[in-house]
């Protein structure tokens, strides 16, 4: 009888079989129920706080703009939640990926992925990863850093940080070398450095990127800066 510990998280008790043998029986009637969990978390999500009411001094909160910026308070203000509070599972419930077979890692890569979805929360990874790079990754991202959780939009996750020799994958894998390369042998593309200080002072401490030009002296987005169309109806100016 191979040993266990329980694990309880919002109510729910999860079973972690330390075996092994990944073709084990147990194993597999774990994962059916744990696959179980994971699908029923996707009800897990948090209340939308009031945003209008917690930040009433919020540029996008003006009263002119009828509501419709009020998904930049939610981008810019919103909490950042450890994955075992926000999606009500506990990161030590997930097997370690030699106990399983390569169709159990991808059923919780899958798994994984739905229930992220479900959150508007979405990873990027190349697409010819091994399942196994994928699964540890997708787990050390759980256990990481918090994730930002909103009602609307989109959320992405980069486990990238575009140097080949750090990449998570592998270069066998690494999608960005060869524009790396292009980068460095003077590519046209490659910004200059006056770009490059432009394009970092738009990067957000929440993730994302907002053009340098609707901020503030403050470095905080000024929807007074937004641009409407020109005559062509084109826009001026974008603030993502």
């Amino acid at each position: 009888m191979p040993k266990r510990k329980l694990f309880r998280k919002s109510g729910t008790v999860l079973l972690k079989l330390k075996t092994h043998s990944p073709n084990n029986l147990f194993m597999q009637n774990y994962l059916t129920q744990f696959l179980h969990d994971l699908k029923g978390a996707q009800n897990n999500k948090p209340v939308k706080p009031n945003y209008k009411v917690l930040y009433p001094d919020h540029p996008a909160n003006d009263p002119e703009y009828e509501g419709h910026l009020d998904y930049i308070m939610e981008w810019e203000m919103g909490p950042q939640y450890d994955a075992d509070d926000l999606f009500g599972i506990s990161v030590d419930a997930f097997p370690p990926a030699e106990r399983l077979t390569e169709s159990q890692q991808q059923s919780l890569v899958e798994a994984i992925l739905e229930l992220w979805q479900a959150f508007n929360i979405v990873a990027d990874y190349p697409d010819e990863v091994p399942v196994t790079a994928l699964y540890n990754a997708l787990v050390n991202r759980w256990k990481g850093e918090p994730f930002q959780y909103i009602s609307e939009g989109t959320l992405h996750l980069e486990f990238c940080h575009y140097e080949p020799e750090e990449c998570p994958w592998g270069l066998e894998y690494c999608t960005c070398k060869e524009l790396h390369a292009k980068w460095e042998n003077g590519d046209p593309y490659k910004m200059t450095p006056e770009e490059e200080a432009h394009w970092e002072k738009g990067l957000q401490p929440g993730g994302g990127w907002i053009n340098p030009d609707l901020l503030d002296d403050d470095g905080n987005f000024d929807p007074n800066k937004l641009l409407s169309l020109d005559e062509d109806d084109n826009p001026n100016s974008l603030p993502f």
